[in-house]
């Protein structure tokens, strides 16, 4: 499986900008298309072009190289669109609309990283090198400058504020979220999954979904990474369990596995120490250092305690 980056969507949308998916013209569901800046939201900026829409899996035909991951997040729709101003620069705008809160809030997560700055946009906002990304309500918004000058990060600033004044949902963070231990978090350090794709990109266990993931969060802090996989029940929990340490007994990336009472050790092919366990309906993976691992299961273990998820 061919791992993913954002660098990967940025490339396609500038160097294929006028692929013909759907113009608005068309009458091809072309709502998503209202949340785009009218034009007096746009001094010194001018749309080039028919913005361009995608729907479901056309959205291959736009992002290739990324369309599963959004796929796997949620995607209902998404509307692109290119400026230019007097100067020749431009700047491209992408609305993604997904399935749910959720689902934005996911591949927000997916597309950021802990570089950059917040900025109060939507729900979260965060600027790295020239691109601005948001999420609010269903949508994933990305607003892409091309270059670092102050004037360049002004104008994607402002072109955001216009898309988000235009979408009134607001939403929620997935619950599952909030039970990540906060002490030591790095700012923008969580990672929402909603399948193997998203995981496969972040750490890699096996391209097959060998722990059967359909909702997880990935912690990061100073020295270490905590996984958080969520079942429906115990039962089908510890039955994910197994299934996974079968698997990782076989992977060669894994090796010095050892079973104990309640769950299991192993290094991975860079010689971090991952201890990994079920509790409840969850399975818990710390990847740090051997010295402490422990403690930090048990402080993961405490916080599901006290949640109501």
């Amino acid at each position: 499986m061919r791992k993913l980056f954002f660098s990967l969507v940025v490339l396609l949308f500038v160097t294929a900008p006028h692929i013909d998916i759907c113009s608005a013209e068309q009458g091809n569901n072309p709502d998503v298309t209202q949340y785009l800046p009218a034009k007096s939201d746009l001094t010194g900026w001018t749309a080039v072009d028919e913005p361009q829409i995608a729907q479901g899996e056309d959205l291959y035909l736009l992002i290739d190289g990324a369309a599963e991951i959004f796929l796997e997040y949620g995607f209902k729709e998404a509307v692109m669109q290119s400026y230019r101003n007097g100067n020749e620069k431009s700047i491209n705008l992408e609305i993604y609309e997904m399935k749910d809160p959720s689902s934005a809030y996911g591949i927000y997560t997916f597309r950021t990283s802990t570089r950059g700055k917040g900025i109060s946009i939507g729900n979260d906002g965060r600027i790295e090198d020239y691109y601005l990304n948001f999420w609010k309500g269903n949508f994933l918004v990305t607003v892409i400058g091309f270059d670092l000058e102050a004037e360049t990060v002004d104008d994607i600033t402002t072109i955001a504020k216009a898309v988000e004044v235009r979408i009134k949902e607001d939403g929620r963070k997935p619950p599952l979220t909030g039970i990540l231990p906060v002490n030591g978090l790095k700012p923008n350090g969580i990672k929402y999954l909603k399948g193997n794709l998203a995981l496969y990109n972040n750490y890699k266990f096996d391209s097959a979904n060998i722990f059967g993931l359909s909702e997880g969060v990935i912690g990061t802090y100073e020295d270490h990474q905590v996984f958080l996989f969520s079942y429906t029940d115990e039962t089908k929990c510890r039955k994910r369990f197994v299934d996974g340490l079968n698997h990782l007994k076989t992977n060669p990336d894994f090796h010095d596995l050892t079973r104990y009472e309640d769950g299991c050790t192993v290094r991975d092919k860079s010689g971090k120490h991952l201890r990994i366990e079920p509790y409840r309906n969850f399975i818990i993976f710390v990847l740090g250092t051997e010295k402490n691992t422990m403690d930090l299961m048990t402080r993961q273990k405490t916080r599901i305690d006290h949640s109501k998820h």
